[in-house]
């Protein structure tokens, strides 16, 4: 059963959409959520999550709206429900190579750009419908699916200009597929230096030194982590949100022309944060893009440490984010000494999308809010929960 609620909005979303719907399914709610969200007082820190933005890659095949944005296109090319068409199906229908995959192409740009936009869309409203703004929106990797130019400006073009800041993440489709697989390394470059750019530009500090090997050479070496403290308006709640973009074990050499990347583990660099932080009360959120079974243990191991051997006040309230399985949208709590919560915070593709809410009472808990965007521009909260960090023992 779902509960619907009604919230008027006083931006020009209004006139384009009318009122703001926001669905909740009242057997999983604590209480009412919609009222914990949209009523939450200026002192308390809001942060939004999504991953997979991913220019341009085609929707879960369970996204009901998606394809149907798409389905016009798949039924004039013949193509099947993910946007593909095999090489016989192509021979059989006389269509060339270069007709086969410019359909394709067509068809993965129509679903991208509609997921794209309803999920931003629904963020916006979701956020001018808010008494307490959410101070970013972190976008957990694959911004792009190649790192084409026309796709790093279909990311700026769509989601760089939300009235919140946004904090990004790099994935395996940024730049780890793309090394020696594109013409000179122009793809994941062109990524890399956009990341560094923007970093600049944003106040972020990455962990990177540049050199210059030799003339009209430059290197770039580290695992381009960072780190920031958000705080509520206010500025009563902070917390530190760490970025350790594709999967803190990945190391690799890049060779473009002109430039050559180093890219280093962000492990090292995690657990002197961590160390860093041990004698801190703030909340952290560590975020990667993809969580795989050796940084998920390593990740609990550094944790461990940090909780047993942490100063006279500790973080407790810890929490690990990513995403790149589009299909996945959930928390599961993992032991590391205390409690931590795993999130995958949603994906574009999947429309799906994780809002976090840290009051500024250190003694109540947070609260995790995963949503979906829907076909008629409304949201659901999916499932509302109050995550524990209470100690554990591992089983």
């Amino acid at each position: 059963m779902y509960m619907i609620v009604s919230v008027l909005l006083t931006s020009s979303l209004l006139s384009v959409y009318g009122e703001f719907i926001i669905r909740y399914n009242v057997s999983d709610s604590l209480d009412n959520p919609k009222y914990s969200l949209l009523n939450a007082s200026r002192d308390d820190l809001i942060l939004l999550f999504t991953g997979d933005t991913q220019f341009n890659f085609e929707c879960v095949p369970t996204n009901t709206a998606c394809k149907e944005a798409s389905a016009t296109v798949r039924a004039k090319h013949g193509l099947s429900l993910d946007c593909g068409m095999t090489k016989e199906a192509a021979n059989a229908a006389n269509l060339s190579e270069y007709e086969r995959k410019k359909y394709v192409k067509e068809c993965l740009a129509v679903e991208s750009l509609y997921a794209n936009r309803l999920t931003r869309d629904v963020m916006v409203r979701l956020i001018e419908s808010m008494h307490s703004k959410p101070t970013a929106l972190i976008i957990n990797g694959d911004l792009t699916s190649y790192g084409h130019l026309h796709e790093l400006e279909s990311f700026q073009r769509e989601w760089l200009h939300i009235p919140i800041r946004i904090l990004p993440g790099l994935g395996n489709h940024d730049y780890e597929n793309n090394v020696n697989d594109c013409v000179s390394n122009h793809c994941a470059n062109r990524m890399l230096f956009w990341l560094v750019k923007y970093a600049e530009d944003n106040g972020l500090i990455l962990d990177y030194r540049r050199n210059s090997v030799y003339f009209l050479k430059t290197t770039y070496t580290g695992s381009f982590a960072y780190s920031i403290t958000l705080c509520s308006e206010t500025g009563r709640t902070c917390a530190k949100v760490i970025q350790l973009q594709y999967r803190p074990n990945y190391a690799t050499k890049i060779e473009a022309p002109f430039t050559q990347w180093m890219i280093t583990n962000s492990f090292h660099w995690l657990k002197r944060e961590l160390e860093y932080l041990r004698n801190s009360s703030m909340p952290i959120f560590i975020n990667l893009h993809q969580m795989d079974p050796v940084s998920q243990t390593k990740i609990k191991q550094l944790l461990k440490t940090l909780f047993e051997n942490g100063g006279n006040v500790l973080p407790f309230r810890i929490f690990v984010l990513f995403a790149h399985i589009h299909h996945l949208h959930e928390l599961k709590n993992e032991c590391a000494a205390r409690t931590v919560p795993f999130i995958y915070v949603g994906s574009v593709p999947n429309n799906r999308f994780t809002a976090i809410k840290v009051p500024a009472d250190e003694s109540l808990p947070a609260e995790v809010f995963l949503l979906s965007a829907n076909g008629d521009k409304s949201a659901t909260i999916l499932k509302h929960i109050r995550p524990s960090h209470a100690p554990c023992l591992r089983p």
